[in-house]
């Protein structure tokens, strides 16, 4: 499955049209263009219409988590001037759209009045619907039946958020029961150490991450919390390659060091030639957007900062047959608010590659649209 288009109204009091190519798609603009939301907005209508709501309730969670508060996020999806929104993708399988309803209230307690901010969630595709009740102390979640069941789609989400506690320790658990050998793939080497997760029994006998850490022939277990938030979403986003068909990251270069976001590029360029993957991401920076440029093409990773070379790389392919190939892998998209419209224009292939190598800034590029 793949999305080939989103249509979204009144989406945090956005608007927008927005196309996507099958294979990884960059999305680039300035703050408030709308990137954010739009990851999300993937999110909402793929979770609700195409997978089990029960995997994805902690990443729904540290969705709206990444912008501080939860429960003002969920809140603030439906703008206070607007009760509806409706949101629209459509793939390769068909056309199915989510509408967000809000409704806001006061309930009492005794003599005590307190406001109730009500957001329901429906799906036209497998009629499911999940309902957000929103109070002063806390949320509250119902979801239909419907809502639990083997369906169409795996997806992925990487956010800059805190990952909630017990989420990563639960994917691996599930990793490690049905495909253990997958855990022998999520290695990561930085320098001279290297990094290996696996899953074990923690003080208090519950589920918990460990990080195998190895340097100067000595090897240390470390746990998965105590490690910085670069590799925490570095470790994330590769599990969730190995068993998503799509997977949405935003803001991939955030609490990273340049040489991990070298490695992560190369990664996701291999989940998207080799396994088929669609990868949407935001990103605000060039060396990022020039990582998987050079990934794309097949550049020696002691290359891919070497401009010469990745011209003479991308002069190659797109002067041959591979033109064609690459059009299906890439994708540059160009975000600009207009007033709380979206507007957007879309690069495929040799047209993206050759942009992101001749741009001096990927931030500037949104001047053009």
């Amino acid at each position: 499955m793949k999305i080939d288009r989103l249509v979204f109204d009144n989406y945090r009091s956005l608007s927008g049209d927005v196309s996507f190519g099958p294979g990884l798609n960059i999305i680039i603009g300035p703050n408030s263009a709308g990137k954010t939301s739009i990851i999300e907005a993937l999110f909402h209508m793929l979770a609700v219409n195409y997978t089990d709501l029960r995997i994805m309730m902690g990443l729904l969670y540290v969705l709206h988590a990444a912008r501080g508060s939860e429960k003002h996020s969920i809140a603030s999806m439906v703008p206070s001037t607007q009760k509806e929104t409706r949101i629209c993708g459509f793939t390769d399988i068909g056309k199915s759209c989510i509408i967000m309803k809000k409704e806001t209230r006061l309930e009492s307690t005794l003599t005590i009045y307190s406001p109730v901010v009500e957001i329901s969630i429906t799906g036209d595709a497998r009629n499911c619907s999940i309902k957000l009740i929103l109070t002063k102390e806390g949320i509250n979640l119902t979801m239909k039946n419907a809502c639990i069941s083997n369906t169409k789609l795996n997806l992925g989400l990487v956010t800059p958020g805190v990952i909630p506690y017990n989420f990563f320790d639960s994917l691996l658990g599930n990793i490690k029961r049905e495909n253990p050998d997958l855990l022998e793939k999520l290695t990561i080497k930085i320098g001279s150490k290297s990094f290996k997760v696996d899953v074990a029994s923690d003080e208090w006998d519950m589920l918990s991450a460990y990080l195998l850490e190895k340097h100067d022939g000595k090897q240390f277990n470390v746990s998965f919390y105590s490690t910085g938030r670069g590799l925490q979403r570095s470790l994330l986003l590769r599990a969730q390659l190995f068993f998503s068909d799509i997977i949405l990251i935003d803001e991939i270069e955030s609490a990273m060091h340049p040489e991990l976001l070298l490695d992560n590029s190369y990664v996701i360029i291999d989940g998207v030639v080799h396994n088929n993957k669609q990868v949407i991401l935001t990103t605000q920076s060039l060396e990022a957007a020039r990582f998987l440029v050079a990934a794309l093409l097949g550049a020696d990773k002691r290359d891919a900062r070497n401009m010469y070379r990745l011209y003479e790389l991308a002069k190659q392919k797109c002067n041959n047959e591979e033109y064609s190939s690459l059009r299906n892998l890439a994708s540059l998209i160009i975000l600009r608010n207009d007033s709380g419209i979206i507007k957007s224009m879309k690069y495929d292939g040799c047209d993206a590659v050759n942009y992101i190598l001749g741009s001096e800034d990927v931030r500037m590029a949104y001047v053009l649209v």
